[in-house]
């Protein structure tokens, strides 16, 4: 690549199906700088085997009816069991374009 360029990588890893959960994956590159000349070490990505349980355990719309083109807010909580427990509230917004009768 030319002075002022960027670029990027992509990379993808076959877990083995007898990893532990909460093992620690940790992966970095070195890029050579020919103009330096000089090695610099990416910041290191770290992946945590785990299993995820995700469920939806509430999902509750503002109103129970409506007109076509309002806005209709969808509260929707999300709870996640697995290595990383947590839960997330989502706020949706949908416009009605259509009412099947």
């Amino acid at each position: 690549m030319g002075s002022g360029e960027s670029g990027f990588t992509t990379f993808s890893a076959r877990i083995r199906d007898d990893a532990f959960d909460s093992t620690k994956i940790i992966n970095f590159t070195t890029v050579y700088f020919p103009n330096v000349p000089e090695i610099t070490r990416t910041n290191a990505i770290i992946s945590l085997v785990g299993r995820s349980n995700i469920a939806v355990t509430n999902v509750s719309p503002s109103q129970l009816t409506t007109d076509i083109g309002s806005t209709v807010l969808i509260n929707v909580t999300v709870v996640n069991e697995g290595y990383f427990s947590e839960i997330a509230n989502l706020i949706i917004y949908v416009s009605i374009i259509a009412i099947k009768t």
